[in-house]
């Protein structure tokens, strides 16, 4: 759901702020560098594309797993693990736009909303859409994924 140029432009800024700070302590200055500028170039070109980094990561890596019981979400395994199983399902909803669509599965009613609304609720998955997710949704839940047609998009 982020930009691939976002991603790139994440792991290009890291080294890119590293090299710039770490030159700052290398080459001699004209001038004594304050305390409080340090602290600034630390921030602008260490910590926020760090931070930016693991947003990235943290939206972008997480793993689906789908079987009988329900759909498994987590980060490599480990963290952030949530788990909504078939029964608690009251909604199957596929979102998005000309370019990528998500199937988002929610335990509280999603019609109406937006696909950023749809996101941005923290009781659902989504998952990106393909016609191989849509026969396992079917094979594993028996319930049909209704699919709009490019029209609404």
């Amino acid at each position: 759901m982020v930009s691939p140029l976002l991603v790139f432009g994440v792991f290009f800024l890291l080294p890119i702020g590293a090299l710039i700070f770490s030159l700052m302590w290398i080459l001699p200055s004209a001038r004594p560098i304050s305390l409080a500028t340090y602290i600034i170039m630390a921030t602008m070109l260490l910590a926020l594309p760090f931070f930016l980094w693991l947003w990235v990561f943290i939206k972008n890596a997480p793993i689906v797993k789908i079987d009988d019981k329900g759909l498994h979400k987590s980060l490599l395994g480990r963290f952030f693990k949530k788990t909504i199983l078939w029964e608690e399902i009251m909604d199957i909803a596929v979102r998005g736009n000309s370019a990528k669509w998500w199937i988002f599965f929610s335990k509280s009613n999603l019609d109406g909303l937006s696909m950023g609304k749809c996101n941005a609720r923290r009781d659902n998955i989504s998952i990106t859409f393909s016609e191989e997710l849509k026969e396992t949704i079917k094979h594993y839940s028996g319930k049909e994924v209704i699919v709009p047609s490019k029209q609404f998009f």
